[in-house]
């Protein structure tokens, strides 16, 4: 785990290893684990709400969710790399 994390590692950890020190590097590793589990239990709990609202399309729903919140996350992405503040 730790090999891939340094070879691909995501944007939200990069910038956290440019902005730490060596004595705060364990923080700057509970925070990206935080906002990882967050955002899985996020999904996980909509997905949950897809089903429990829609029945037998849930899934449908739950897919069409997903795909607008990837949609939404590369606009988001490509607007950071656009535009430098």
């Amino acid at each position: 785990m730790r090999i891939r994390i340094r070879l691909f590692p995501g944007a939200e950890h990069q910038g956290l290893d440019v902005q730490r020190t060596r004595r705060r590097s364990g923080s700057a590793s509970g925070i990206v684990a935080t906002a990882r589990l967050t955002g899985q239990t996020t999904g996980a709990a909509l997905a949950a709400l897809c089903f429990g609202i829609a029945g037998r399309e849930g899934a449908t729903v739950a897919l069409v969710l997903g795909a607008a919140f990837a949609a939404v996350g590369c606009v988001m992405s490509c607007l950071r790399l656009i535009v430098k503040a």
